[in-house]
């Protein structure tokens, strides 16, 4: 039988008058190393005896405290500067041996029965370990202990078992003592959870300090009872106001239930909640906590407290270890007692578990100072709450509608996640700073949001395309930028005051930014009609300008900075941009090469420089230049294969330049000018443009472009883009380049009509290669001008490397809290051999295409902050650029908890099933059904190659009513299994997805096969088609029936004799022999059916008639069809 510890509250409010005689006290202080002994010597120099009889034995019994324990030191002491501790370490931690360590007192002077032994435990949480502290008594006074972990030798008498031992604070426990007999502490853990058991992560830490051995003394206070573990204690009305005179700690497995009227008083202690504390008082006496206590906090939350109906007045820490606080119709004062947070002690390396707090019809009240809650990495739900004169700031997983805030000394309202925020019913009154900030790639604001009298209504890193951003009634009216996430064109502009990269910008959009700052863009590809404005936001002060990562920046209007546009150690393309009133319009500096088409530098100090091995491309016949009306033109500051032809430079005479010597122009300057090719230069400005085409590849709106592509040889991949002209896009052109992007390294690859958007492109063998090599898709419009863009390749060598590997364990199937700290999985061989490299072990959220790395030698990892259905592992050995061997993992879920009353989108995708067959350039039809209990967003549509190692999105942001789309497939050469998604996201960025596995089959071919149209038909408008792969029995066609009446009925007849008849003012071909079909047209008059037909030859011919009673004969008859069916 366990006999428990009692915590010294209850003891002392249970015990009578003490009869002890002893007086004996150890405080740990100045125990000193071991120096190879089993525990301190300070401490075998008082008589204590000290044992580790683990099996095996391996660390130290017992030693001294605080320690560095996975590089963190250990919690501090209860009292003075040490305690004493015992660890994990005593036996083999990657064998999982039991622990059996002693700690044996001296003869205590005096000791007798009815004395009490008091000390003070604490211990690392190691959730997976039984860990206990056992205080054991020898009736004879013997101090044997046996020989192995199980023994108890003369100890017989269990006086207490810590057990669990408190993992938040220090807590004291006491036991009764019998006689005269020798007390021990004993550490025991039947089986240690070493580092290498699948299911551990750390080993134990305990800790005892502050022991005493004598009399109990009476309780000094109206302390609460304290349940001890498995039991439920009711703090009832009758016995408050309660005041605590210790710390009290709730243990796991223990429930407290508090009675409405109740009123604690923690004064200078607190409480610590492991276990569970719940009070139900709403319409009733509120139960009410008040402490003046600032820090260390008042309450301490690593267990689960629920309350209703009550009053708060004390500082709230939530512990990092899977704490819970759930609080409805109540008040959280923080005007005199600090904040809800999270604790600063953090967690260990292997408790992480982000807190969960509901708070629902909550007034929160602050006194104008600081931060009434702060909880930057919890699962949070906020509804329905208001905060006077604070700051709420919740970052992690948020849920927030309804919130209220007004006279913040600050922002009103902060709320982070990695995805991105939704907020609704969010009203913001006369904040300090900005309304709201919200950080995350892409954030929301629904339609009921009111900011008024803020600094800013917002700030954020990025926003959805249809974030309701108030317009006005702000001190200024803008989005202040955070960060590299979306920026859209919400009518306001974009204020940046540091330097900042990654951001998508999209076209139309405003970015004004301060003295010295500098812009990062991952993408700025306005249009002709709506270019990406930069500029300053000081009027007399310039701002620092583009520093450029993206590959290409196109439509952009850059004006009053610095360098406007600067590259460095990298190919640039700029293409239909205005560089003005900079003090250096464009720069190509250490190796950055600058290439740029139907672009103009006009008005800055000095128009273009290249220095330090940088380089300058401007010249094109097709998409000219205009350097002009700068004080310099250009500055080539080292020897240089500058080409800068033909250029207008502002004059007919040409530019300023030794190969030019009459020219009048701008002026070429440096000392490599004489290098620079000028020749020939236009002689007039170029004629009023026929814009440029726009060409941008398809990608998730998460990505500055589409992810670089890692392919095997061999590999398929099908790229999209999306292209237009004000003309007409005369084709495609298609290159690869082994090495950059500059032009001179291109190959074309293939040239593709104006009208086709995908290409397959299938990975060459390129071998053992340390560069980079790039896909391009260019776009000529009718006027020869031109616009690219590009993506990145990594095409592996695997030739000597053929053994294959999987993630094992994968976590398949499994679901998991976001931010939740897991063990890190690892990889198994499933065929001989040794892949070569250092592993990097990734996770992957397929539906957003985030790549995440972890690490290299991971025991754990913490999984993202997010809500999906299709993360997965991945582990690449890795020995050079493409020397590399992918596993990958099956899909597990990151779902939030169940108290967060949002539940994810449901999607199931409906058509093409697996199997079917188009060819290659034919039209696929895919449909789908979602559903959300709160409101969808969007879909994406995804589409693997290579059997479901990696996917790209090919439609992206579809809107939430649409239910299908039409994919237009390459010409191709064929592919089988061709898999599908379909991924919905709602409001609050939830998403899920919905796979077909395995996929269709794509058919060599250029194009859908159409069968003959004969003609005849009518009356009405009824109009069939039959499109798609040849009927050979394996390919699919898709018969299109267009024109009917709204839900009409149909019949489609098919006969194998052509024999045409007038019928109902119109023509009918088929036969007495034809087989008619019923169906029924949907919404729009329409009927779409694939089929698979032939396998054999024949001919068909096929026609379709529909009920429609605005026709004299109350029928439309449709065109008919000729249908040929081969082997």
């Amino acid at each position: 039988m366990k006999i428990p510890a009692l915590p010294v509250a209850v003891l002392l409010s249970l015990a009578p008058a003490a009869f002890g005689q002893a007086d004996f006290h150890e405080p740990f202080e100045h125990s000193g190393p071991n120096f190879g002994a089993p525990g301190p010597p300070d401490l075998i120099a008082k008589g204590w005896t000290f044992r580790n009889q683990s099996e095996p034995v391996v660390g130290n019994a017992w030693f001294n405290g605080p320690v560095l324990e996975s590089f963190v030191w250990t919690f501090d002491p209860q009292a003075g500067d040490h305690y004493l501790a015992a660890n994990g370490k005593a036996t083999d931690t990657f064998n999982g041996g039991p622990i059996s360590t002693w700690a044996i007192l001296p003869q205590v002077p005096g000791q007798t029965a009815g004395d009490a032994i008091t000390l003070w435990a604490r211990e690392n949480p190691a959730p997976q370990n039984d860990t206990r502290i056992e205080v054991r008594y020898s009736p004879t006074g013997g101090i044997g202990t046996g020989t192995s972990a199980t023994d108890v030798g003369d100890f017989t008498t269990l006086l207490a078992a810590i057990d669990p031992i408190p993992t938040q604070a220090w807590s004291a426990f006491e036991a009764e003592v019998p006689g005269p007999g020798r007390l021990a502490l004993r550490f025991h853990v039947p089986a240690e959870c070493g580092w290498s058991v699948s299911s551990c992560s750390a080993v134990s830490f305990v800790a005892v300090d502050e022991l005493h051995v004598g009399p109990a003394t009476a309780p000094p206070c109206n302390a609460p009872p304290t349940p001890v573990v498995g039991q439920t204690t009711v703090w009832p009305a009758s016995g408050s106001p309660y005041e605590l005179c210790t710390e009290i700690v709730i243990p796991a497995g223990a429930t407290v239930a508090v009675e409405p009227g109740v009123h604690i008083e923690l004064g200078d202690h607190s409480l610590i909640v492991e276990g569970r504390l719940e009070g139900f008082a709403a319409g009733a006496a509120p139960i009410s906590l008040h402490s003046d206590k600032l820090a260390p906090y008042a309450m301490t939350i690593a267990g689960e407290v629920e309350l209703e109906g009550a009053v708060l007045d004390l500082p709230i820490a939530m512990s990092e270890v899977g704490s819970r606080l759930v609080l409805r119709h109540s008040t959280l004062d923080t005007r005199d007692a600090g904040q809800l947070s999270q604790d600063d002690d953090g967690p260990t390396a292997y408790d992480h578990v982000l807190p969960v707090v509901l708070l629902q019809d909550v007034l929160v009240l602050d006194d104008g100072v600081g931060t009434a809650m702060y909880l930057p990495q919890a699962q949070t739900f906020l509804q329905d709450v208001t905060c006077d004169r604070g700051l709420i700031w919740c970052g992690g997983y948020v849920y927030a509608d309804g919130v209220t805030v007004h006279d913040s000394p600050t922002d009103g309202l902060r709320l982070a996640s990695p995805d991105g925020v939704y907020v609704d019913g969010l009203t913001v009154l006369d904040a300090a700073g900005a309304g709201v900030v919200l950080t995350g790639y892409a954030c929301g604001l629904g339609p009921d949001v009111t900011i008024l009298g803020c600094d800013y209504p917002i700030a954020a890193a990025g926003l959805h395309f249809d974030a309701n951003v108030p317009q006005a009634g702000n001190d200024v009216n803008a989005v202040y930028a955070l960060g590299g996430g979306y920026w859209p064109n919400l009518g306001l502009p974009w204020h940046a005051t540091v330097s900042m990269g990654g951001m998508v910008i999209e076209p139309g959009t405003t970015v004004l930014s301060g003295p010295g700052t500098k812009l990062s863009p991952g993408r700025a590809q306005g249009t002709p009609t709506q270019p990406i404005t930069f500029g300053a936001l000081d009027p007399t002060s310039t701002w620092g300008g583009l520093y450029v990562s993206a590959r290409v920046l196109a439509n952009l209007v850059v004006e009053d900075a610095d360098f406007g546009i600067q590259t460095v150690q990298s190919n640039l393309w700029v293409w239909n941009t205005i560089v003005r009133g900079c003090e250096i319009g464009m720069i190509a500096t250490s190796g950055g090469v600058l290439v740029a088409r139907s672009t103009t530098v006009e008005g800055n100090q000095i128009g273009v420089k290249t220095t330090n091995a940088g380089g300058a491309n401007f010249s094109s016949p097709d998409s000219p230049n205009v350097v002009a009306g700068n004080v310099v033109g250009m500055v080539a500051e080292d020897p240089s294969s500058d080409v800068m032809e033909w250029i207008w430079w502002g004059d007919a005479s040409g530019p300023q330049q030794p190969d030019n010597p009459g020219g009048a122009g701008d002026s070429v300057e440096g000392s490599g000018a004489d290098d620079v090719d000028v020749l020939p230069f236009l002689t007039a400005p170029p004629a009023a443009p026929d814009l440029p085409p726009v060409i941008r590849l398809v990608g998730h709106q998460g990505k500055a472009q589409i992810n670089g592509l890692t392919l095997d040889p061999g590999d398929h991949v099908f790229i999209e883009w999306e292209s237009f002209d004000d003309h007409q896009v005369a084709e495609h052109r298609i290159y690869y380049s082994p090495i950059s992007q500059h032009p001179s390294t291109w190959s074309l690859i293939d040239v593709l009509p104006g009208d086709q958007t995908t290409y397959d492109y299938v990975a060459p063998d390129v071998g053992l290669f340390n560069s980079s090599p790039y896909f391009i898709v260019e776009a000529v419009d009718d006027a020869g001008q031109r616009t690219m863009d590009s993506v990145g390749l990594v095409i592996l060598d695997n030739a000597d490397e053929p053994t294959e590997g999987v993630v094992s364990p994968d976590h398949a199937g499994e679901s998991f809290a976001p931010g939740v700290r897991i063990d890190a999985p690892g990889w198994a061989y499933t065929t001989p051999g040794i892949i070569e490299g250092d592993p990097e072990l990734w996770v992957i959220m397929d539906a957003t295409e985030t790549w995440i790395p972890l690490g290299s030698t991971e025991l754990w990892c913490d999984l993202p902050i997010t809500s999906t259905d299709r993360a997965r592992f991945g582990i690449v050995k890795k020995s050079t650029t493409n020397r590399q061997k992918w596993m990958f993992g099956d899909y597990f879920s990151v779902r939030p908890d169940a108290l967060i009353a949002d539940a994810p989108p449901t999607v199931t995708l409906t058509s093409p099933a697996s199997g079917q067959a188009w060819v290659g350039g034919s039209d696929v039809t895919i449909t789908w059904l979602a559903s959300d209990d709160e409101g969808l967003r969007a879909f994406n549509l995804q589409a693997s190659t290579d059997g479901g190692k990696r996917w790209r999105t090919f439609a992206r942001d579809l809107p939430p009513t649409q239910t299908s789309y039409t994919w237009t497939l390459p010409p191709t050469q064929g592919l089988d299994d061709v898999r599908l998604r379909v991924v919905a996201f709602d409001l609050r960025n939830q998403n899920s997805s919905s796979d077909l596995v395995p996929g269709i089959d794509v058919l060599p071919g250029q194009g859908p096969v159409c069968q003959a149209d004969l003609g005849f038909g009518g009356p009405g408008s009824l109009a069939a088609t039959l499109c798609g792969s040849p009927l050979d029995g394996v390919g699919t066609a898709e018969l299109e029936l267009v024109g009917a009446a709204p839900g009409a009925p149909l019949a489609v007849g098919v006969s194998f004799l052509f024999q045409p008849a007038p019928l109902l003012g119109g023509t009918i071909v088929l036969g007495p022999d034809a087989l008619l079909l019923p169906f029924q047209a949907d919404a729009t008059g329409e009927l779409h059916l694939p089929l698979v037909l032939g396998g054999v030859p024949a001919t068909l011919y096929l026609q379709a008639v529909a009920a429609d009673a605005t026709l004299p004969g109350g029928f439309a008859i449709s065109n008919a069809l000729q249908v040929e069916l081969v082997p």
